[in-house]
């Protein structure tokens, strides 16, 4: 048997299509996770059923001919799993926002943690052979900004403050995180992760003074401690809006694989890595703008990234999640054009 798609890229090899799997590819824009929503009584409750988990998982690959599965599950389970409230509203997802105060006193986090493991394990025997699953966590500076601020904001200001002016108790907030963020991502990969990856989606704050230390650093012991036990899994990492700081995120971290947001141009990057990094496996990067209005511009712009992308190790991927009104032929479409382009 021939080996899954996105694993074959991800260890640099250069295929004639594609392997294509989308960021948050399950969700509101599935009539068929709608209905199985209404099933829950909460958002949390459903993240926390790995029944109703590994359904929502399963669900784009029972409609389109994705190469991966992405768990069903959310960066904020692990704050939850240490005793912070969360609730999800129509809005976004809400914690109470944590004090300095708070720090020491984070509990030993519960069995929530390894819930995504669990709808891993009950999902992974379902897939077809060629289908890779893949788990994921937040990284401990994303997950810091919504434990701080409490929700999702423009520029996190309560965060940055801790950033510039109480150092001190982030790096520790930060430590307690990266230990707990590797010991969720080992526990998927022992689930049947093939393979996993860490979101950071505001390493853009970060900046270049802080971001060795904030994002890298972190990074850097998590995907070390993953290959020590587990040196056959890769580790694809999604450092969102990081600009210039892309070049020593890719070099420094030793993730397996790069996620590129829309911003990024994968052939500029390739020319500004070192000959040690230049086929480094990059993945998407999609405007999910395009995906939601589809037509000619979607044509064009996944011509693009194909054109950039050509006889690199490359996985089709949107730049970030598909947005909630996404018709779903415009999937179909986009499976379509890569296809014949």
């Amino acid at each position: 048997m021939s080996e899954k798609p996105i694993l074959q890229v991800l260890k640099g090899q250069v295929l004639p299509q594609p392997p294509v799997w989308l960021m948050r590819q399950a969700g509101r824009y599935l009539p068929e996770y709608q209905k199985l929503r209404s099933e829950s009584p909460s958002l949390l409750k459903f993240f926390l059923s790995p029944k109703h988990a590994s359904t929502a998982t399963l669900q784009p690959l029972e409609r389109y001919p994705l190469d991966a599965a992405i768990v069903f599950s959310d960066i904020l389970i692990l704050p939850y799993a240490l005793g912070r409230n969360l609730v999800y509203h129509e809005t976004g997802p809400a914690l109470d926002p944590l004090n300095i105060k708070d720090v020491s006193s984070l509990s030993t986090p519960s069995n929530a943690l390894y819930t995504a493991a669990e709808t891993i394990s009950l999902t992974q025997n379902l897939l077809k052979p060629s289908v890779s699953m893949i788990g994921f966590a937040g990284s401990p500076w994303t997950v810091a900004c919504y434990m701080i601020d409490g929700q999702s904001q423009p520029q996190f200001p309560q965060t940055l403050l801790w950033l510039h002016k109480h150092t001190q108790y982030l790096q520790e907030l930060i430590s307690i995180l990266t230990e707990h963020t590797l010991s969720l991502l080992l526990a998927q990969i022992k689930a049947g992760a093939h393979v996993v990856q860490i979101f950071d989606s505001w390493a853009g704050l970060v900046g270049h003074q802080h971001f060795h230390d904030i994002i890298i650093k972190p990074t850097q012991y998590i995907v070390d401690k993953i290959h020590q036990k587990y040196p056959h899994i890769p580790v694809i990492g999604f450092p969102r809006l990081a600009g210039l700081s892309l070049i020593e995120y890719t070099t420094l971290s030793r993730v397996d694989a790069i996620s590129l947001d829309p911003h990024a141009n994968p052939k500029t990057l390739r020319e500004l890595l070192p000959p040690s990094h230049a086929s480094l496996p990059l993945q998407g990067n999609l405007n999910p703008l395009s995906l939601l209005h589809g037509g000619t511009g979607l044509k064009h712009a996944t011509q693009n990234i194909l054109s950039l992308t050509k006889n690199t190790p490359h996985i089709f991927n949107l730049g970030h999640g598909i947005l909630k009104n996404t018709p779903t032929h415009h999937v179909n479409e986009l499976l379509d054009i890569i296809k014949k382009t």
